[in-house]
């Protein structure tokens, strides 16, 4: 991970920005950050304590979302309970070749996913372990947002995202 000049901001893969919030406020001075954004790997993953994102407890670095936490919390993330939790990552992909993208996501409990604002996976429901995938076509060269969302509530937490385009079987998204 490069550090940036700006406190408690990290430059992060698929062009996203961490600042330990959100909202990009620097929660130990109040201070508004900003900074330019950059190449470099991972997506920022905002941490809540409750299965509605109105719990902010941590924001962080994620190279990959490719978790497998059985009955236990995310590391790191000091939540009040290990089996109520919801986490939403954020950041941008850049298409390396022209073509039909088959994202999938794999979770337990609830996992949504948005490309480009476009609603690709929606499963927002109390299961075990399952794989959902959608498709965009996107052009080379160009980026575009992703966001997705995962709650788990109780028992066993997973939840996985992976991509194939035209050329690349399926792995994880944040090759560049």
């Amino acid at each position: 991970m490069h550090r940036s000049a700006f406190a408690g901001c990290a430059r992060v893969a698929l062009w996203a920005v961490s600042c330990g919030s959100s909202d990009g406020v620097d929660r130990s001075s109040g201070a508004r950050r900003s900074a330019k954004l950059e190449s470099g790997t991972g997506l920022q993953g905002d941490y809540y304590d409750t299965l509605d994102f109105s719990a902010l407890k941590t924001s962080r670095l994620d190279a990959t979302v490719n978790f497998d936490w059985g009955g236990s919390m995310p590391p790191g993330v000091a939540l009040t309970d290990q089996f109520t939790f919801s986490v939403r990552w954020t950041g941008q992909v850049e298409a390396p070749v022209t073509g039909l993208y088959t994202f999938t996501v794999g979770s337990d409990d609830g996992a949504r996913l948005w490309v480009n604002g476009q609603l690709l996976v929606a499963d927002w429901t109390l299961h075990s372990y399952k794989e959902n995938s959608g498709t965009i076509t996107l052009i080379a060269g160009q980026r575009y947002d992703i966001k997705l969302e995962f709650y788990e509530n109780l028992g066993v937490a997973s939840v996985k995202l992976f991509w194939a385009y035209p050329g690349q079987p399926r792995g994880a998204t944040y090759r560049t």
